[in-house]
């Protein structure tokens, strides 16, 4: 039977500046804490776990907040790091950061549509998998990339993330990819 792959992704927590090397606040510490405690909820006790994040510091220190909160209550076996790091390296700001343009989001959206899709059929058994990716929400990143799934300008999905805010991306056996942000919920073709 095919496995459920949900991609779940994050922007960092509150940072003490925008530069590469900026640090989480004490605030940004605590929405990254919170953010690892709402993420239990949507993962179940035997799911198979692997974690991403941007080269930036502040992406850096929330994912590993996040993951030691998970870790502790939901210890889980990893995905494979073949199957995953290619594609959700740009994701976590390699490639998207470099290319801008519009084709280049196009084609990287194919390709993570197509990632967990193939990931989903490929692999079978009753755990699901969940790829969670810390990343920042400045174009092109998370903004231009959520503006790619959805046809739609950022302001019409209420406006850029907020820190610690996420995303999913879910990949269902034999089902189109559903996206879920905020209040939307939408297929993804």
């Amino acid at each position: 039977m095919p496995r459920q792959v949900i991609v779940h992704v994050f922007r960092h927590g509150k940072a003490t500046g925008g530069e590469k090397n900026a640090e989480l606040t004490p605030e940004g510490v605590e929405q990254a804490r919170k953010a690892g405690w709402k993420l239990l909820k949507f993962l179940p006790k035997k799911a198979i776990i692997k974690f991403y994040n941007s080269p930036i510091r502040r992406a850096q220190q929330t994912r590993k907040l996040i993951e030691a909160i998970v870790r502790e209550k939901r210890p889980a076996l990893e995905a494979r790091e073949r199957y995953t790091l290619a594609y959700l390296k740009p994701l976590a700001g390699g490639v998207l950061a470099e290319k801008a343009k519009a084709e280049a989001m196009k084609d990287y959206r194919k390709t993570l549509i197509e990632f967990p899709k193939r990931l989903s059929e490929r692999t079978s058994g009753r755990r699901s998998i969940h790829l969670i990716v810390v990343s920042h929400a400045g174009p092109p990143a998370l903004t231009g990339f959520l503006e790619q799934l959805t046809g739609k300008p950022i302001e019409k999905l209420g406006g850029n993330l907020e820190n610690c805010e996420r995303f999913t991306l879910e990949f269902k056996p034999r089902k189109e990819p559903v996206l879920r942000f905020r209040e939307h919920k939408m297929r993804v073709h």
